[in-house]
């Protein structure tokens, strides 16, 4: 279905290379919340649904460069669709094409040493190969494992609303992969220390590494690190 417009550390004791500087705070996601916040009357229709915020990540519009079948685009504005997982790019002020799923290799979001601190990697996750039907950022590459993180959004009721029982919001949601290189396997993270924990229990202990209030105030930078642990 087509989307149109209408008008936080507390002090913890772990070993030393586990002790952050500040918690990571997913910019997409605080992007989303923000402009959900200073909504000012601009509403997505989605079916029956008006739809506060954005479907595009960081509102769309980013500078990047697209791989697609038979095609390549550089230094072109670009909008990642996380509702219905496809891109946009704009060819000028006033002509943008949609590229659906099938036909985009990767993409890249560059910085603006803003919003954006650092290149933003997505890659078609049948390229990896994985059978969702979605784009994965590239966290973290090691020589045994990559780290992924796919976004999606979803339209959720707004809670604050008790009148109009069309309006719903767009809710942005990260769940973290992995791919085992050795085994050829993708795999779903759980984020949880026993999780993570008994995943991983054959080839390292994590349980003086991992702490649930640690995963919960600051997930992908301890899943970078337990990565970076595990490829070495």
């Amino acid at each position: 279905m087509k989307a149109k417009t209408i008008f936080f550390f507390p002090f913890l004791i772990f070993p030393s290379f586990f002790i952050f500087s500040q918690t990571f705070i997913d910019p997409a996601q605080s992007y989303n919340m923000m402009d959900i916040q200073n909504n000012s009357g601009k509403y997505y229709v989605v079916g029956n649904y008006k739809v506060k915020g954005s479907p595009f990540l960081f509102g769309g519009g980013q500078k990047g460069s697209l791989y697609a079948k038979n095609e390549y685009g550089g230094d072109i504005a670009i909008s990642y669709n996380s509702y219905l997982q496809e891109v946009a790019f704009d060819v000028n002020t006033k002509e943008r094409v949609i590229k659906e799923l099938i036909n985009v290799d990767s993409f890249i979001l560059k910085s603006d040493g803003d919003i954006i601190k650092e290149d933003l990697k997505f890659i078609n996750a049948a390229h990896i190969p994985s059978d969702e039907k979605c784009f994965f950022q590239k966290v973290s590459e090691g020589q045994k494992f990559n780290l992924y993180k796919k976004y999606s959004s979803r339209l959720e009721i707004v809670s604050t609303n008790i009148v109009q029982s069309e309006l719903r919001q767009f809710a942005l949601k990260t769940d973290y992969f992995y791919l085992d290189k050795t085994k050829k396997i993708i795999k779903k993270l759980k984020i949880g220390k026993s999780s993570l924990v008994k995943q991983f229990k054959e080839l390292r202990d994590l349980s003086f590494y991992v702490d649930d209030s640690n995963l919960n105030g600051d997930t992908e930078n301890v899943l970078k690190e337990i990565f970076r642990i595990l490829n070495e």
